[in-house]
């Protein structure tokens, strides 16, 4: 059985990319719109969020990750990605798992994602 991966993303063409590289490991289901993401969380049950730090204009990612870790899927692991190196030491603050310069390099996408599959739990202390 695959492991399903939600990957939010504002550009259709990142999310056509990471449909057609992840869908031979992965059951993917693609967002363009960050206001969704929770209620696509709260119906798909995904293993795995990655998702852009850069939808600020949408809905700020500190406060998606607040959504997401402050119900009963709190212990699914959230990838953050974006182009601005700075979203690094943001994604860490509030509280993402990993963190994925764009444009990403595959091998490492491969490595965060099988590295977060492995993750039982996000730590609540």
């Amino acid at each position: 059985m695959k492991r399903k991966i939600i990957v939010c993303d504002e550009s259709s063409m990142v999310l056509e990319a990471l449909l057609l590289v992840l869908t031979d490991k992965y059951e993917v289901y693609t967002i363009s719109q960050s206001k969704k993401l929770i209620g696509a969380v709260e119906s798909i049950h995904p293993d795995i969020v990655l998702m852009s730090a850069e939808m600020h204009w949408q809905f700020d990612g500190n406060l998606i990750l607040q959504s997401l870790f402050s119900k009963t899927f709190k212990t699914i692991p959230v990838i953050m990605m974006s182009a601005n190196l700075a979203d690094s030491e943001s994604a860490k603050a509030w509280g993402a798992d990993s963190f994925l310069p764009k444009p990403l390099d595959l091998n490492e996408l491969y490595y965060q994602l099988e590295k977060c599959t492995k993750m039982t739990c996000r730590s609540t202390a």
